[in-house]
């Protein structure tokens, strides 16, 4: 009984509903050092697995506390890894506009160099390193991207990467009568990429290209091995 009354309240509580908005949520800056878990209610929940069994696992949520969360209602698990290139977006049902959660590595600090640049696609709202401490950025407007500064000595001496929160109005486009969601990637080395997709149950899926590892009430999951200078193009369409 314990672990159902957890599951509803993960599932309707207007406290999670809140959460789980996304116009910019604490959970994504943290994602860094915790799982996150994407269920079929359509919450996302992170957090550290504090207790697993064959049925449920208990994790500590940074916001709602300790919550058992059944494996059964997990579509997929997402484990931050410093290796792989990370990206997930979040499409906002009223405006279209995108949430993205981008994953960044420092550049190596040169002996003449106090601050880095680092261009991102659309408006910079947060940059956080990999514990979720936030860290002070100058940001510049360069058509319809940020180009952000940042000081080396903000950063603790072994941070490596960065999440940078993004707002990316304008990039699902209206084509006759159809939504489409396009992104390309062209990676200088080989590497690992996963890239997730969540979008409101208002937009009916019409086709996916290539064919993601996971497409399951409202997600979308590419995780796959590109070569260096292999194309990766997702396109998706979607009937309002």
């Amino acid at each position: 009984m314990k672990i159902k009354k957890l599951k509803n309240k993960i599932q309707h509580s207007p406290a999670t509903l809140l959460f789980l908005s996304i116009s910019l949520q604490l959970f994504l800056a943290q994602g860094a050092i915790a799982d996150i878990f994407y269920l079929k209610g359509g919450s996302v929940l992170t957090g550290n697995i504090l207790e697993e069994a064959q049925e449920d696992f208990l994790i500590d949520n940074p916001r709602l506390g300790q919550l058992y969360i059944l494996w059964e209602d997990v579509i997929y698990r997402e484990t931050p890894q410093a290796d792989i290139l990370s990206e997930s977006y979040t499409i906002l049902e009223n405006s279209l506009d995108v949430i993205a959660n981008l994953s960044r590595s420092v550049p190596e600090k040169r002996p003449d160099a106090n601050s880095f640049n680092i261009l991102i696609p659309g408006i910079v709202l947060s940059v956080t390193d990999e514990y979720g401490s936030d860290i002070p950025f100058d940001q510049r407007p360069i058509g319809d991207s940020g180009l952000i500064t940042i000081d080396y000595d903000w950063l603790g001496p072994e941070t490596n990467r960065l999440t940078i929160i993004t707002q990316q109005p304008g990039l699902i486009r209206k084509e006759s009568g159809i939504y489409t969601f396009r992104l390309k990637y062209i990676l200088n080395e080989q590497s690992r990429i996963r890239l997730i997709i969540r979008y409101p149950k208002t937009l009916q899926l019409e086709t996916i290209n290539p064919k993601p590892a996971i497409e399951h009430n409202g997600l979308i999951v590419w995780d796959q091995n590109l070569k260096r200078q292999q194309n990766f193009k997702p396109n998706i369409q979607f009937i309002p």
